[in-house]
């Protein structure tokens, strides 16, 4: 259009391709995107979203974990190798803490269905524009459980205090290691060795002469992962 002898051009709306088994909660949640000036396809399988995503160039996946005999997170895996850098959702209820750990170690961005219309516009526009919107979900949500346990922090002796599916507090006597290094974490009392966390932090711990330590599970195999969360489940 012109104005003032100018030719201005109006954004072009993003193509969103969105993925849901059930079709009611498929239209409620097209509905939305659409009425915030989004171009949506919507498709219900996991084969249909493969397909259609090879012939439409989407600039988001939103996806429910709920597939058939696939999930969400299934298909973020697949999109994160076919499409490199593609934002992407994965939307559950917010009690399926494992999948939603899941979620977040494939890159993908983990949302509850429940989010109000306005914060989930919000935070799809956030993703779109290249921005780091805040986690609506927090891996201080999940189980967080006390523990005793021996452990050694790459060759270092120190002791597991706490765990949750997303990682673990260790104690230690001295400073181990910088922020964000890699580290592998042995547990001999229970058969685990996690290879490749990543060491957020530590800190002098209140009221004695150690180090508190955070690690996340990080890059750390799939296999290891599950098996780190019977691991947790099994803490009363």
């Amino acid at each position: 259009m012109h104005s003032k002898g100018r030719l201005l051009y109006a954004p072009m709306p993003r193509q969103i391709l969105l993925v849901d088994s059930v079709v009611q909660e498929l239209a409620v949640i097209e509905r939305i995107l659409t009425r915030a000036g989004h171009c949506v396809t919507s498709v219900t399988s996991f084969e249909a979203a493969s397909l259609q995503a090879s012939l439409s160039k989407p600039d988001i996946l939103i996806t429910a974990v709920r597939l058939g005999r696939f999930n969400g997170v299934h298909l973020a895996l697949r999109f994160k190798v076919d499409y490199p850098g593609l934002p992407l959702i994965v939307m559950g209820e917010e009690s399926e803490v494992s999948l939603a750990a899941d979620a977040m170690q494939t890159g993908a961005r983990f949302l509850p269905k429940a989010t109000p219309p306005e914060q989930f516009v919000e935070f799809v526009a956030a993703l779109l524009a290249g921005r780091v919107p805040r986690d609506l979900v927090s891996t201080r949500r999940w189980p967080r459980r006390g523990v005793e346990l021996p452990a050694k922090l790459s060759e270092r002796t120190a002791r597991v205090v706490d765990v949750s599916y997303g990682g673990l507090r260790l104690e230690c006597d001295t400073a181990p290691v910088n922020g964000d290094s890699h580290v592998n974490i042995e547990m001999p009392t229970v058969g685990m060795v996690l290879t490749g966390a990543v060491f957020r932090w530590s800190k002098p711990a209140k009221n004695k002469p150690v180090w508190s330590c955070g690690v996340e599970l990080g890059s750390v195999s799939a296999p290891a992962k599950q098996a780190w969360r019977r691991v947790v489940d099994s803490v009363k």
